[in-house]
């Protein structure tokens, strides 16, 4: 099933829409490389599914996953997107809560819409990331 992701775009700010069964890392870093957006900041809101969070372990240098199956909503998603050898990286994190109102949050790796997805894209300059051994991670580089 090919999707294609709806958006409109004003005064430079993307206003995606992605629809149920659309997985939002994905979707969202393909259509940073379709649009060629090199640093943007990112939120938004929805209703997702199979959500895979993670927690970085800073002693291991690895991220601790956890797959949350069942509806939730996405009540917050926020982050960037970057360059990481030369492809677009979206960095993001979310907050989801279920039914029972109990929030977990944490970097997202995955999840599925399962409602809609509602998600601000404004473009900011390039940010390039690079891997910094001590920490473990692929953080932006800014000019010196």
């Amino acid at each position: 099933m090919e999707i294609t992701v709806k958006f409109v775009k004003d005064k430079g700010a993307y206003l995606v829409v992605l629809d149920k069964g659309e997985e939002i890392v994905s979707a969202l870093t393909s259509f940073a490389a379709e649009k060629k957006i090199e640093g943007a900041a990112v939120w938004g809101i929805g209703g997702v599914t199979e959500v895979t969070l993670g927690f970085f372990d800073r002693v291991k240098k690895e991220y601790l996953k956890k797959t949350l199956p069942g509806f939730y909503e996405l009540a917050s998603l926020v982050g960037n997107i970057s360059m990481l050898n030369s492809r677009q990286f979206c960095h993001l994190h979310a907050v989801v809560s279920g039914a029972d109102m109990v929030s977990f949050s944490g970097h997202l790796f995955a999840a599925t819409v399962s409602l809609t997805a509602e998600v601000f894209i404004q473009p900011t300059q390039k940010l390039p990331r690079e891997f910094n051994g001590e920490i473990g991670l692929n953080l932006i580089r800014l000019p010196d």
